[in-house]
């Protein structure tokens, strides 16, 4: 089983290897196979304190893994969630498997983590090679309430067989990873979460200390504290630098994953392979976004400044025909309202009309007649106007929200935290000056904090300010 570590006798010198400590472990049922209960009051670090308290060899291991000193650590086994990571998939191994994918496709979060692993070969992988498949995933779309179906988007993306790191290799990798805990029912299913959402593509087990208290045993990172949790300790562990800085926020790694594969895999593939695999509907949507080249970005630049040129005059002398033309008059005309902190450079956005909000439940806040000032929901209002300007504060919302999801318990407040992150993400995302957005990632890092962590505490300054 093992053996002391030349120093002397007791159990602070018993350095058991690490495989037969596990298959010991399985052998007793540990963890997945014995009960909560158990797991809540007979193997927990609290209850001990000798080895007296050790009624069976689990206690034992746990006992000799936790309550050792320093100078008697086991030279392999860090801690007890790292003794059990030699096995199961811990968040941090999720991570990993979740942001190679997410750089190897290019897809966003919400298609990587739809990713079916018994059904991810596209029915066109038999026109290839035995070496080159596709693989697919599908984005679920907002659908009409009244239509009888859902709407799902289809990705591709290319993968190739002989590349250990392709797509295809770590799926399969992926759930040779997680076959420990496939076969194993979740402890808990976080509310408004239904178990099919959970993906057992991205399964691994949660900290030991929290299973009988906060949520089970095992989870997936497509839940979202868990993605939170797991992208968070990848990157504490592994301290990712951009330009000599470390990464220290979520955001700032996850909004890389696209960047990175189009820096990697963009030159690669022509552009109509690009399109599939983005899922674009148009060509022109894919070369505006996606075509990187010096000589593309100049011609595009200089035939969009003849049209601005021309659109500008028109719109100046309210001359212009049409649809952008109609919209462009009557925002000119609305009693536009531009918030703007005091003590910074950049405006923060704008309102079109404050007296005609229609976020959500606007009815109950702001009385008929009254202007409004509700800046925590501006981002779901179709009033708001967006600038260059409004960039650096989004993308420091973003991190503000990133944070307090690995902390927020109130299912409620969780779900409109997340459902304003999509949102923002997804402004950022489709912004179509990749220049700018990285001068406003420069600009909130030099210049951070630009927002209050509660919006509502803009309220009473803009009020304030009311002209």
């Amino acid at each position: 089983m093992g053996k002391l570590n030349g120093q002397g006798f007791g159990v602070r010198n018993w350095n058991f290897d690490v495989e037969r400590g596990l298959k010991t472990l399985l052998v007793n049922g540990y963890p997945m196979e014995v009960s909560l209960d158990d797991i809540q009051n007979k193997y927990v670090t609290s209850e001990l304190i000798s080895i007296d308290d050790c009624t069976d060899i689990v206690q034992l291991m746990m006992f000799r893994i936790n309550r050792s000193g320093k100078d008697y650590k086991h030279p392999e086994i860090k801690n007890w969630d790292s003794f059990l990571g030699s096995y199961f998939p811990s968040m941090i191994d999720a991570a990993s498997i979740y942001l190679m994918l997410a750089t190897q496709s290019g897809w966003n979060k919400e298609t990587v983590l739809a990713i079916d692993p018994e059904n991810f070969e596209h029915a066109l992988t038999g026109t290839l090679n035995n070496e080159k498949i596709i693989v697919f995933s599908e984005k679920h779309k907002g659908q009409d309430a009244l239509l009888p179906y859902s709407n799902s988007k289809e990705f591709i993306a290319t993968s190739d067989k002989t590349d250990k790191y392709s797509i295809y290799n770590i799926i399969q990798l992926a759930k040779s990873i997680t076959a420990p805990l496939a076969d194993y029912d979740f402890d808990y299913i976080h509310l408004y979460t239904e178990e099919e959402d959970l993906n057992n593509l991205f399964l691994c087990l949660r900290y030991y200390s929290d299973w009988a208290t906060k949520g089970g045993r095992h989870t997936s990172l497509s839940q979202q504290k868990a993605f939170m949790t797991g992208i968070k300790h990848f990157i504490q562990k592994h301290q990712i630098k951009e330009h000599g800085k470390l990464i220290s926020k979520i955001g700032e790694l996850t909004l890389r994953t696209r960047i990175t594969w189009m820096k990697t895999k963009r030159k690669k593939l022509p552009l109509t392979i690009i399109r599939l695999i983005q899922g674009h509907n148009s060509k022109n949507t894919t070369d505006k976004f996606y075509d990187n080249s010096g000589i593309a970005k100049q011609e595009r630049k200089q035939r969009l400044r003849i049209e601005l040129e021309k659109i500008l005059t028109l719109l100046r002398n309210r001359e212009f025909k049409g649809i952008i033309g109609s919209q462009a008059n009557t925002i000119a005309d609305a009693p536009l309202k531009i918030f703007h902190i005091p003590g910074h450079k950049k405006d923060l956005w704008a309102c079109a009309n404050q007296y005609k909000p229609t976020w959500p439940g606007f009815e109950l806040e702001v009385k008929n007649g009254k202007r409004c000032y509700s800046i925590p929901n501006c981002i779901y209002c179709k009033q708001i106007r967006l600038f260059e300007d409004s960039v650096p504060y989004l993308m420091e919302r973003l991190m503000h929200i990133d944070d307090s999801l690995i902390y927020v318990s109130e299912p409620d407040a969780e779900a409109l935290l997340s459902d304003e992150k999509v949102i923002i993400e997804s402004i950022i995302d489709n912004w179509s000056d990749e220049d700018h957005i990285k001068n406003s990632a420069r600009f909130q890092r030099r210049h951070a904090p630009l927002l209050p962590r509660n919006l509502i505490d803009l309220k009473i300054i803009f009020e304030d300010d009311n002209d």
